[in-house]
């Protein structure tokens, strides 16, 4: 096995952790939009708390403030519907946040996300609105 399975085992590892930006910022990837829904799609309880006190989800770089502010909001929204009820959060990322992940992903380089779009939208699955689709 060379270098090039194991960079892509460690991108599957951290895809299915919720750690896919955090990969790709430390091997100096470019990060795809659809990318910064992974954390919520496969966050554990632990997470979601930590990322809803303000502590950023992606580091500290200026760069991602944006990204981390809008982490921030959907993390405590999504803890205000499941609380620490591990269950029901993986319900609700199994049933809509992977659906959503997987649908941006399968929109490719064009799939036009912002942090500000991302607080919209993922507030629309979590709340199963109809205009989602899913």
């Amino acid at each position: 096995m060379g270098d090039d399975t194991a960079s892509i085992g460690d991108e599957c590892e951290a895809f299915l952790a919720g750690q896919l930006v955090e990969h790709l910022v430390a091997h100096g990837r470019e990060v795809p939009t659809w990318a910064w829904l992974n954390k919520l799609a496969h966050a554990s309880v632990a997470e979601l708390e930590r990322i809803a006190m303000g502590t950023p989800a992606y580091g500290h770089d200026v760069e991602y403030a944006a990204w981390n502010q809008s982490m921030t909001v959907l993390a405590d929204d999504l803890l205000g519907q499941v609380g620490g009820d591990l269950a029901a959060l993986e319900a609700i990322q199994a049933r809509f946040l992977v659906a959503f992940e997987l649908a941006a992903i399968e929109s490719g380089p064009s799939f036009p996300m912002t942090p500000s779009l991302l607080v919209s939208v993922e507030r629309a699955v979590l709340r199963r609105h109809p205009s989602v689709g899913f």
